[in-house]
Protein backbone atom coordinates (compact mmCIF):
# COMPACT_ATOMS: atom_id res chain seq x y z
CA UNK A 1 0.00 0.00 0.00
CA UNK A 2 0.91 3.09 -1.23
CA UNK A 3 -0.05 6.54 0.86
CA UNK A 4 -0.29 10.17 -1.67
CA UNK A 5 -1.10 13.39 0.54
CA UNK A 6 -2.86 16.20 -1.87
CA UNK A 7 -3.44 19.49 -1.51
CA UNK A 8 -7.20 20.53 -2.30
CA UNK A 9 -8.39 23.99 -2.83
CA UNK A 10 -10.76 25.26 0.32
CA UNK A 11 -13.61 26.52 -1.88
CA UNK A 12 -15.90 27.53 0.44
CA UNK A 13 -12.70 30.10 2.52
CA UNK A 14 -11.62 31.29 -1.33
CA UNK A 15 -15.23 32.18 -2.09
CA UNK A 16 -15.74 34.17 1.46
CA UNK A 17 -12.27 35.68 1.10
CA UNK A 18 -11.04 35.61 -2.41
CA UNK A 19 -7.96 34.21 -1.11
CA UNK A 20 -6.52 30.68 -1.41
CA UNK A 21 -6.04 28.44 1.21
CA UNK A 22 -5.18 24.90 1.06
CA UNK A 23 -6.10 21.42 2.83
CA UNK A 24 -4.19 18.00 2.33
CA UNK A 25 -5.66 14.91 2.05
CA UNK A 26 -4.29 11.55 2.33
CA UNK A 27 -4.81 8.56 -0.29
CA UNK A 28 -3.97 5.51 -0.27
CA UNK A 29 -3.32 2.94 -3.44
CA UNK A 30 -3.59 -0.78 -3.57
CA UNK A 31 -1.77 -3.72 -5.33
CA UNK A 32 -5.12 -5.13 -6.36
CA UNK A 33 -3.97 -8.06 -4.01
CA UNK A 34 -4.35 -5.48 -1.53
CA UNK A 35 -7.48 -4.15 -2.70
CA UNK A 36 -9.30 -7.94 -2.06
CA UNK A 37 -7.81 -8.50 1.30
CA UNK A 38 -8.94 -4.51 2.70
CA UNK A 39 -12.49 -6.02 0.74
CA UNK A 40 -12.55 -3.04 -1.41
CA UNK A 41 -14.92 -3.13 -3.97
CA UNK A 42 -13.70 -1.94 -7.51
CA UNK A 43 -13.85 -1.72 -10.88
CA UNK A 44 -12.26 -0.50 -13.74
CA UNK A 45 -10.82 2.44 -13.68
CA UNK A 46 -12.89 3.87 -16.79
CA UNK A 47 -16.17 2.90 -15.44
CA UNK A 48 -15.64 4.71 -12.23
CA UNK A 49 -17.99 7.26 -11.00
CA UNK A 50 -16.33 9.66 -7.92
CA UNK A 51 -15.71 7.93 -4.97
CA UNK A 52 -15.71 4.87 -6.40
CA UNK A 53 -12.34 2.54 -6.46
CA UNK A 54 -10.49 2.07 -9.72
CA UNK A 55 -8.36 -0.67 -10.98
CA UNK A 56 -5.36 0.61 -12.98
CA UNK A 57 -4.19 -1.10 -16.08
CA UNK A 58 -1.16 -2.24 -14.20
CA UNK A 59 -2.81 -3.84 -11.17
CA UNK A 60 -3.51 -0.82 -8.43
CA UNK A 61 -6.51 0.29 -6.99
CA UNK A 62 -7.21 3.88 -5.85
CA UNK A 63 -10.43 5.90 -5.43
CA UNK A 64 -11.70 7.60 -8.40
CA UNK A 65 -11.98 11.80 -7.46
CA UNK A 66 -13.33 13.50 -10.36
CA UNK A 67 -15.35 12.29 -13.77
CA UNK A 68 -15.26 15.31 -16.04
CA UNK A 69 -17.19 14.88 -19.52
CA UNK A 70 -15.98 17.30 -22.07
CA UNK A 71 -17.56 17.71 -25.85
CA UNK A 72 -15.22 18.54 -28.67
CA UNK A 73 -16.14 18.65 -32.11
CA UNK A 74 -18.87 17.11 -31.07
CA UNK A 75 -17.83 14.03 -29.86
CA UNK A 76 -17.80 13.84 -26.29
CA UNK A 77 -14.53 12.62 -24.33
CA UNK A 78 -14.40 11.53 -20.17
CA UNK A 79 -11.78 12.39 -18.16
CA UNK A 80 -11.45 10.43 -14.96
CA UNK A 81 -9.07 11.79 -12.19
CA UNK A 82 -7.43 9.52 -9.44
CA UNK A 83 -4.84 10.27 -6.58
CA UNK A 84 -1.97 9.67 -9.07
CA UNK A 85 -3.05 11.09 -11.53
CA UNK A 86 -5.57 11.80 -14.82
CA UNK A 87 -6.66 9.85 -18.26
CA UNK A 88 -9.36 9.79 -20.38
CA UNK A 89 -11.08 7.13 -21.36
CA UNK A 90 -11.18 5.34 -24.63
CA UNK A 91 -7.84 3.40 -25.92
CA UNK A 92 -5.93 4.82 -23.55
CA UNK A 93 -4.11 3.41 -20.26
CA UNK A 94 -4.09 4.73 -17.01
CA UNK A 95 -1.04 3.54 -15.19
CA UNK A 96 0.14 4.17 -11.48
CA UNK A 97 4.12 2.82 -11.51
CA UNK A 98 5.20 5.20 -13.80
CA UNK A 99 3.88 8.33 -12.00
CA UNK A 100 4.81 6.70 -8.71
CA UNK A 101 8.64 6.64 -10.09
CA UNK A 102 8.31 10.06 -11.29
CA UNK A 103 6.44 11.67 -8.14
CA UNK A 104 4.18 13.45 -11.10
CA UNK A 105 0.72 12.99 -9.57
CA UNK A 106 -1.17 16.13 -11.02
CA UNK A 107 -1.03 15.62 -14.58
CA UNK A 108 -2.31 13.10 -17.46
CA UNK A 109 1.86 12.69 -18.36
CA UNK A 110 3.99 10.77 -15.78
CA UNK A 111 6.69 12.74 -17.10
CA UNK A 112 8.06 15.41 -14.75
CA UNK A 113 6.80 18.96 -15.19
CA UNK A 114 10.49 20.31 -15.98
CA UNK A 115 10.39 17.43 -18.71
CA UNK A 116 7.36 18.72 -19.96
CA UNK A 117 8.41 22.57 -20.12
CA UNK A 118 11.68 21.63 -22.07
CA UNK A 119 9.78 20.46 -24.92
CA UNK A 120 7.23 23.81 -24.92
CA UNK A 121 8.27 26.56 -27.69
CA UNK A 122 7.92 29.47 -25.09
CA UNK A 123 10.75 28.32 -22.85
CA UNK A 124 12.35 26.71 -26.34
CA UNK A 125 12.57 30.77 -27.61
CA UNK A 126 13.16 31.74 -23.87
CA UNK A 127 17.35 30.09 -23.81
CA UNK A 128 17.69 30.41 -27.67
CA UNK A 129 17.33 34.41 -26.38
CA UNK A 130 19.40 34.17 -23.02
CA UNK A 131 21.82 32.48 -25.37
CA UNK A 132 22.39 35.50 -27.46
CA UNK A 133 21.92 37.47 -25.29
CA UNK A 134 24.74 35.60 -23.27
CA UNK A 135 26.99 35.39 -25.92
CA UNK A 136 26.76 39.85 -26.59
CA UNK A 137 27.41 40.05 -22.81
CA UNK A 138 24.31 42.45 -23.11
CA UNK A 139 20.86 40.57 -21.46
CA UNK A 140 17.52 42.20 -20.96
CA UNK A 141 15.46 40.50 -18.70
CA UNK A 142 12.58 42.12 -18.96
CA UNK A 143 12.73 41.51 -22.78
CA UNK A 144 13.20 38.04 -21.78
CA UNK A 145 10.32 37.77 -19.41
CA UNK A 146 8.14 39.19 -22.32
CA UNK A 147 9.42 36.55 -24.88
CA UNK A 148 8.26 33.66 -22.27
CA UNK A 149 4.92 35.48 -22.04
CA UNK A 150 3.96 39.03 -23.32
CA UNK A 151 1.42 38.94 -20.54
CA UNK A 152 4.01 38.39 -17.64
CA UNK A 153 3.18 41.08 -15.14
CA UNK A 154 6.86 41.09 -14.09
CA UNK A 155 8.80 39.97 -17.06
CA UNK A 156 12.07 40.84 -15.19
CA UNK A 157 11.36 38.72 -12.19
CA UNK A 158 9.70 35.68 -13.95
CA UNK A 159 13.04 35.88 -16.57
CA UNK A 160 15.20 35.76 -13.10
CA UNK A 161 13.20 33.08 -12.10
CA UNK A 162 13.73 30.93 -14.79
CA UNK A 163 17.10 31.12 -14.77
CA UNK A 164 17.79 29.57 -11.41
CA UNK A 165 16.20 26.63 -12.39
CA UNK A 166 18.59 23.16 -13.14
CA UNK A 167 16.79 22.46 -16.04
CA UNK A 168 17.05 25.59 -17.60
CA UNK A 169 20.63 26.12 -17.03
CA UNK A 170 21.26 22.64 -18.75
CA UNK A 171 19.24 23.95 -21.42
CA UNK A 172 21.07 27.00 -21.78
CA UNK A 173 24.69 25.28 -21.69
CA UNK A 174 23.86 23.31 -24.53
CA UNK A 175 22.05 26.47 -27.09
CA UNK A 176 25.72 28.14 -25.96
CA UNK A 177 27.63 24.87 -27.29
CA UNK A 178 25.56 24.46 -30.39
CA UNK A 179 25.91 28.25 -31.29
CA UNK A 180 29.50 28.25 -30.47
CA UNK A 181 29.99 25.19 -32.42
CA UNK A 182 28.48 26.61 -35.70
CA UNK A 183 31.21 29.06 -35.51
CA UNK A 184 33.48 26.67 -35.21
CA UNK A 185 34.26 26.89 -31.63
CA UNK A 186 34.59 23.67 -29.32
CA UNK A 187 35.39 22.52 -25.83
CA UNK A 188 38.67 21.26 -27.34
CA UNK A 189 39.16 24.25 -28.99
CA UNK A 190 38.95 26.09 -25.77
CA UNK A 191 41.29 23.26 -24.54
CA UNK A 192 43.56 24.07 -26.99
CA UNK A 193 44.09 27.71 -26.45
CA UNK A 194 44.91 27.42 -22.65
CA UNK A 195 47.38 24.89 -23.39
CA UNK A 196 48.74 27.45 -26.23
CA UNK A 197 48.37 29.99 -23.37
CA UNK A 198 50.62 27.67 -21.35
CA UNK A 199 53.45 27.75 -23.66
CA UNK A 200 53.39 31.30 -24.96
CA UNK A 201 53.86 32.13 -20.85
CA UNK A 202 57.03 28.85 -20.61
CA UNK A 203 58.40 30.91 -23.46
CA UNK A 204 58.00 34.41 -22.01
CA UNK A 205 55.99 35.59 -24.64
CA UNK A 206 52.60 37.49 -24.60
CA UNK A 207 49.92 35.02 -24.01
CA UNK A 208 47.95 37.24 -21.43
CA UNK A 209 45.18 37.98 -24.60
CA UNK A 210 45.15 34.42 -25.52
CA UNK A 211 44.38 33.31 -21.92
CA UNK A 212 41.55 36.31 -21.43
CA UNK A 213 39.56 34.82 -24.38
CA UNK A 214 40.46 31.44 -23.46
CA UNK A 215 38.50 32.51 -20.43
CA UNK A 216 35.43 34.00 -21.54
CA UNK A 217 35.09 30.94 -23.67
CA UNK A 218 35.49 28.82 -20.67
CA UNK A 219 32.22 30.78 -19.08
CA UNK A 220 29.90 30.11 -22.30
CA UNK A 221 30.60 26.69 -21.91
CA UNK A 222 30.01 26.51 -18.62
CA UNK A 223 33.48 24.73 -17.65
CA UNK A 224 33.76 26.44 -14.56
CA UNK A 225 32.24 26.34 -11.43
CA UNK A 226 28.51 27.56 -12.06
CA UNK A 227 27.41 30.87 -10.22
CA UNK A 228 24.70 30.02 -7.60
CA UNK A 229 23.33 33.33 -8.27
CA UNK A 230 22.23 34.12 -11.90
CA UNK A 231 21.04 37.16 -11.66
CA UNK A 232 24.13 39.36 -11.58
CA UNK A 233 24.77 39.84 -15.13
CA UNK A 234 25.62 43.40 -15.96
CA UNK A 235 23.32 44.13 -18.54
CA UNK A 236 21.53 46.83 -20.71
CA UNK A 237 19.91 45.99 -23.71
CA UNK A 238 19.65 43.79 -26.83
CA UNK A 239 16.63 42.65 -28.66
CA UNK A 240 15.84 39.57 -30.82
CA UNK A 241 13.78 39.83 -33.60
CA UNK A 242 12.87 36.59 -34.89
CA UNK A 243 12.55 34.85 -31.28
CA UNK A 244 10.16 38.71 -30.62
CA UNK A 245 8.07 38.34 -33.12
CA UNK A 246 7.22 34.09 -32.42
CA UNK A 247 6.34 35.77 -28.88
CA UNK A 248 4.33 38.32 -30.28
CA UNK A 249 5.82 41.45 -28.76
CA UNK A 250 7.14 44.39 -31.15
CA UNK A 251 9.75 46.49 -31.80
CA UNK A 252 12.25 44.00 -32.55
CA UNK A 253 15.93 45.93 -33.19
CA UNK A 254 18.40 43.36 -34.48
CA UNK A 255 16.99 40.25 -36.92
CA UNK A 256 17.39 37.14 -36.55
CA UNK A 257 16.48 33.98 -39.55
CA UNK A 258 13.98 32.03 -37.36
CA UNK A 259 11.43 29.00 -38.68
CA UNK A 260 8.93 26.94 -36.82
CA UNK A 261 11.07 24.83 -34.51
CA UNK A 262 13.05 28.22 -33.48
CA UNK A 263 16.25 29.94 -33.89
CA UNK A 264 18.60 28.98 -36.66
CA UNK A 265 21.44 31.81 -37.18
CA UNK A 266 22.61 34.87 -35.56
CA UNK A 267 22.44 38.02 -37.00
CA UNK A 268 25.97 39.24 -38.20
Amino acid sequence: MDKIVRKHIDQPWALQTGKKRYNEKEYFIYPEKEAKQQKIEYKYWQDCLPGEWGITDDGYVAECLKRREYTDRNKPSINLVFPFGQCFTGKRKLKYLPHKETGEFNQISSKSSWELNKTRTCYKNFVRAYAQMFIADNISYDRLGKIFNKKEPIPAAKAKALLKKQYIQEMVDKELERLMSKKGVTKGTVIDMILEAANLARKKEQAANLLRAAEDLVEIFGMKEKQKQIDTFEAEFVSLQSIEEAAGLSEPVEPLKLDKKGMETIAA
